[in-house]
């Protein structure tokens, strides 16, 4: 039980420094876009629908199904997640989650 512990606790250290950076550069990918679009609006170029973006951003990102998109959305999707990313190993699930949040937070 110790070495699936200790190899969930590596892969989830492996994991969460994996998505924090594919968060980092979507999150990049996505402001640079919206202040490219806002930039080209007020100067006139193009006309943006913010209504349809926030639209389709509420779409994409209402994981619960409610109407909006909040921090329960977030944990909503971070437990399907974790429960895919789990599933398999359930002895070693709880150094998954443990090394999941190192490799966020601390790396």
């Amino acid at each position: 039980a110790t070495r699936r512990s200790a190899w969930g606790l590596l892969t989830g250290v492996c994991a969460g420094f994996a998505t924090k950076r594919v968060g980092q550069s979507a999150a990049l990918i996505a402001g640079g876009t919206l202040i490219a679009a806002q930039a080209l609006s007020h100067l006139g170029i193009v006309q943006v629908n913010w209504k349809k973006v926030e639209g389709l951003f509420t779409k994409f990102t209402d994981v619960d199904g409610d109407g909006d998109t909040d921090v329960d959305d977030a944990l909503t999707a971070w437990q399907k997640a974790k429960h895919i990313m789990t599933s398999e190993m359930v002895p070693s699930a709880a150094g998954f989650s443990a090394g999941f949040a190192i490799g966020i937070v601390a790396l």
